[in-house]
């Protein structure tokens, strides 16, 4: 397990999410104009017995991703997961870097509709672009919120 807690240029998203913490870490790129990019190095333990990463840590990242998008601009609201729909479409494994690229689509009055497409990079450049790993679409409950 990862003892990483800093990484230049990147920060945690959600600091305080026990859950988040612990299965990442995940980070998003610091800077004036945050986009939602949420990234993961693999390690060994996010791979499920055949060495892929496991569909759920994908599904998590992401959630985590979508959440982030829908409400980055709204510092007065969190949203909750209604839906999420997740396609996996190859695998990725230990060492890769995978990257999410949330996309808010619309909002409404009461809910947000996101699009997320993870991608794996390799390091190697065999593929600039990265090899699509999974998709997924979410409807999120938009809330007020609460102090802690």
């Amino acid at each position: 397990m990862t003892d990483q807690t800093t990484r230049p240029g990147y920060r945690i998203p959600y600091p305080r999410d026990p859950f988040e913490l612990y299965v990442g870490p995940f980070w998003t790129p610091e800077g004036p104009e945050p986009d939602g990019t949420v990234t993961l190095t693999v390690e060994a333990r996010h791979c499920n017995g055949g060495g892929a990463v496991h569909g759920g840590m994908l599904a998590t990242m992401a959630d985590l991703a979508l959440c982030w998008v829908a409400v980055m601009d709204l510092p007065d609201e969190r949203v909750v997961t209604v839906s999420l729909t997740t396609d996996y479409l190859s695998g990725a494994v230990e060492g890769e870097t995978l990257v999410a690229t949330p996309e808010l689509i619309r909002r409404t009055g009461s809910l947000a509709f996101c699009r997320c497409e993870i991608r794996a990079f390799d390091g190697k450049d065999s593929d600039p672009a990265g090899r699509i790993v999974s998709s997924s679409t979410a409807v999120l409950k938009r809330m007020r919120r609460t102090p802690r």
